[in-house]
């Protein structure tokens, strides 16, 4: 038992960073989590299998208790309410004594869906975090790329925002590093040629896995790219 704020509770919320898919990139202490937590639990989005889950595939065993939260990518409505169901599962759990490993790609506070149910738990329950690698270091590495050195500021961002919002991001001299690409591929290649930055822009799906594909962004010639695929570009020079 532990105790929080003077009540007692049962039981660890653990978000668990399992790195961005070569199961050989799972920290020593991710892998001792998830051996000795009763329960783990991991999103499926539009009911697609989890990834993190597959990640880790060969650590969980028969006697492990999985909670799997369904989020449907509709209405924020829907997705809140999936949140909520699962705060109550995972809850159940924990009071019962049982330790929870949220399974999270890359870091779990690192856009990672474990943010909003730790936002929900962590005033009521023991939560700890256990890094991971994320796809924003991982991809680097993949490229054989430097992004930032010396003074240089690295910046992160959502390739779902407007043209406005991406465009103020052109102009700072800091090298960029653009998530959630998908279905806004052809429209970033399109600013970033505009603003003269497409020779520097680097593309890669799929980092760390056999089926990786890595290319020069001004080679890709399709309107919308794979979910797990992250375009850099570099300013060093």
């Amino acid at each position: 038992m532990t105790e929080v704020a003077g009540c007692v509770r049962h039981g660890i919320f653990r978000g668990v960073g399992v790195g961005p898919g070569d199961p050989e990139l799972i920290t020593v202490k991710a892998c001792k989590v998830i051996l000795s937590s009763p329960v783990i639990a991991y999103p499926e989005l539009n009911g697609i299998a989890s990834f993190a889950r597959r990640i880790v595939a060969e650590y969980v065993h028969r006697k492990h208790v999985e909670i799997v939260v369904q989020v449907p990518l509709r209405s924020e409505k829907e997705i809140e309410s999936a949140y909520e169901m699962a705060v109550q599962n995972i809850s159940c759990a924990l009071r019962a004594g049982q330790d929870v490993a949220f399974l999270c790609e890359g870091d779990p506070l690192v856009y990672g869906t474990y943010i909003r149910l730790f936002e929900k738990l962590n005033t009521h329950f023991v939560c700890e975090i256990i890094p991971g690698i994320s796809s924003i270091l991982a991809v680097p590495a993949r490229l054989g790329r430097p992004l930032v050195s010396g003074d240089m500021a690295l910046s992160v961002i959502p390739a779902t925002l407007p043209d406005e919002a991406l465009q103020r991001f052109f102009n700072r001299g800091a090298s960029l590093a653009f998530v959630k690409v998908g279905r806004h591929a052809g429209r970033l290649k399109s600013l970033l040629d505009a603003h003269g930055l497409l020779g520097r822009a680097y593309y890669i799906e799929r980092a760390t896995l056999e089926n990786e594909r890595q290319m020069r962004f001004e080679e890709f010639n399709l309107d919308a790219a794979p979910y797990f695929s992250f375009v850099v570009v570099d300013n060093r020079t």
